[in-house]
């Protein structure tokens, strides 16, 4: 055996042996963020945001409605808990009664981020008599958001993570809506909703993961299941695609960015006291409910600390002849597929920030893409088989 060889098995199982090393501590990391995952805070959090506790001696949260005094208690109560937790804090003030919280657990490697939110105002009535406590919607989501944001902020990470706190969903998810596109959408990785998370009627520990085929939200969903079931986190799934567009991922799917929301079931063991006086901490299933914060934690941190690429695609080697052309291109771009190894099944394009611009769903009998419709400049065209997705091809449009 040659010199040359020697080094280069010896450097193969120096790769080998540093990635088994990553991905065990990225496991352990993560394990003990789970052990610190703490139900009574998460509890708590909800008693206090739906008034069964007061925040101190003096306020009391009565209503989350927006516009009313009790909305913006909430959102001072959220804002000293993300501050005593170290965390970068910034709010946006979008209409005379509407405010989104926003705080940032900051990477020391990169400014790209994940996302974590839920809607933290609840319906209401102008009558005081009736309080609605909006427990499960969605003091639910909004103490997840606050129970993540909480163990997340006692460790670092490669990549940020932040946490948002959207107001007036009830209004028509005017928060979320208000937010985007982010001005760094290229380091926008992608959202995760958490919206009504407490209820599970049946007891069947089923939730929802609500996706869309819009950029890399089927990934992110892919990304939960994985997280599922590597930290027996003790749910079952179901994959809801085109997901319910009632909620705010519908935000970010409308600007075609990556986004999932993790739920209860919204269709087959809906909340009966949904936007009622009797959506309270007590009809909760509490271990259910907890199991899903730590799903979201798990998930956060596994994308964060980035052992398996930062929601990239496994991504197919040119080892396959594949032919397109011209480029630049005018309007029609050929291509020739019957030289090809792997059958691909679909096609997108998207411009220098990695934002969709068109979709092309079954491309198995065409030889040729319309680009009539784009601008001229940069763009990539990714080819999908199945869950794999070749390199993306750069494209000159003129």
């Amino acid at each position: 055996m040659t010199t040359s060889k020697l080094k280069q098995i010896f450097a193969i199982t120096i790769c080998n042996f540093i990635f088994s090393v990553n991905s065990f501590s990225q496991i352990s990391k993560i394990q003990e963020a789970l052990n610190l995952f703490n139900s009574d805070s998460l509890v708590n959090y909800t008693k206090v945001l739906t008034g069964m506790k007061g925040i101190n001696e003096k306020d009391t949260i009565k209503s989350r409605l927006s516009g009313t005094s009790g909305n913006e208690l909430a959102f001072q109560y959220a804002k000293q808990l993300f501050k005593s937790w170290n965390l970068n804090i910034d709010s946006q003030q979008f209409s005379i009664t509407g405010k989104n919280l926003l705080a940032a657990k900051k990477g020391y490697k990169s400014n790209k981020y994940i996302l974590l939110g839920g809607h933290y105002d609840a319906v209401g009535s102008g009558n005081p008599a009736f309080h609605y406590p909006g427990a499960d919607d969605n003091a639910s989501g909004t103490s997840g958001v606050l129970e993540a944001a909480r163990v997340i902020s006692q460790f670092e990470f490669p990549y940020t993570i932040k946490f948002a706190l959207w107001d007036e969903e009830e209004q028509g998810l005017l928060g979320s809506r208000a937010f985007g596109p982010p001005d760094d959408v290229r380091d926008f990785v992608g959202y995760i909703n958490l919206d009504m998370i407490a209820w599970d009627g049946n007891n069947d520990s089923l939730i929802e993961i609500h996706t869309r085929n819009i950029s890399n939200s089927n990934l992110l969903s892919e990304r939960v299941m994985n997280v599922l079931k590597l930290y027996n986190i003790g749910l079952q799934y179901k994959i809801v695609n085109p997901g319910d567009p009632a909620t705010d991922h519908k935000s970010f799917w409308d600007l075609n960015l990556t986004a999932i929301g993790i739920n209860e079931e919204y269709n087959d063991d809906f909340n009966p006291n949904w936007h009622k006086i009797n959506d309270s901490l007590s009809k909760f299933n509490i271990p259910y409910y907890s199991k899903m914060v730590q799903l979201s934690i798990a998930t956060l941190m596994d994308i964060a600390l980035d052992s398996n690429g930062i929601l990239s695609a496994k991504e197919i080697e040119y080892e396959d002849p594949l032919f397109i052309y011209p480029n630049p291109v005018e309007d029609i771009l050929f291509f020739n597929l019957s030289t090809s190894k792997i059958k691909y099944n679909s096609a997108i394009i998207t411009d220098v920030t990695g934002k969709k611009v068109l979709n092309f769903t079954d491309i198995s009998n065409l030889s040729f893409l319309n680009l009539s419709g784009l601008n001229q400049g940069t763009y990539f065209l990714t080819l999908i088989s199945g869950t794999q997705s070749k390199k993306p091809l750069k494209i000159i449009k003129i």
